[in-house]
């Protein structure tokens, strides 16, 4: 940002980004928020949200011309390999939640005390604390078999691919590079902070606009060894 002077999506149009409110307990959409403030602290070393696809997109761009070699999102099947690391239960884990524990950062007894209007009958909480009610510093848990943190939580992260329910159960088996005519969606991976056990599984699909942003949404790149 200071190499660039690049802005935001939630800091010029005007809707602003999410944060959260202490007083009400809750997230909010306000435009005082933004990645730079986002209710909750944040230092270098947290991934950064309330960032856009387009946002994504603009500093991959940048990081590609700075570097000479190719950076992008990753494709929506190269983020599930990616996250499942050869395994095949429903977290790189293990099946069961309390495998995610010291796995990464969820919903937990920690973001109960944050947010006691959650009815958590409908959206339980994972029975453990791991230490963060929101973010937490990238890499803080453990990896999984491929060496990749934060895979499962933290932070949900946009991928490159336009959503589309059908396509992706069908999609080639070998290399599939995602649906290429233009959606409504862009996919988003992994669940966040704020996430029960369900919606961080290695087969959880999410997605949005690709001007949506959220403070539990975020983004890692794909690298190539091709120089530009």
């Amino acid at each position: 940002v200071d190499a660039s002077k690049y802005k935001t999506e939630a800091e010029t149009d005007g809707v602003g980004g999410w944060g959260y409110n202490a007083s009400t307990q809750f997230s909010e959409e306000k435009t005082e928020y933004s990645w730079r403030s986002t209710g909750f602290a944040q230092g270098d070393d947290y991934p950064v949200v309330n960032v856009t696809w387009n946002d994504a997109m603009a500093f991959c761009k940048w990081l590609s011309k700075q570097e000479g070699r190719e950076y992008r999102l990753p494709t929506e099947a190269e983020w599930e390999y990616t996250c499942r690391a050869g395994t095949r239960t429903r977290y790189s884990s293990g099946d069961t939640a309390a495998s995610l524990l010291g796995n990464g950062n969820f919903q937990d007894t920690v973001f109960e005390k944050k947010f006691p209007k959650v009815d958590f009958k409908v959206y339980p909480s994972l029975p453990f604390s791991d230490g963060f009610a929101f973010t937490s510093p990238a890499g803080r848990f453990g990896p999984n078999e491929f060496g990749l943190f934060d895979m499962h939580g933290n932070v949900w992260e946009w991928c490159n691919d336009w959503y589309d329910e059908k396509y992706y159960a069908s999609s080639p088996n070998t290399d599939p590079k995602g649906l290429t005519q233009p959606g409504s969606f862009r996919v988003f991976r992994g669940g966040c902070w704020d996430c029960e056990a369900a919606s961080v599984r290695s087969s959880r699909r999410s997605g949005s606009t690709p001007g949506y942003r959220h403070n539990g949404l975020g983004f890692r790149v794909a690298s190539s060894s091709t120089r530009l």
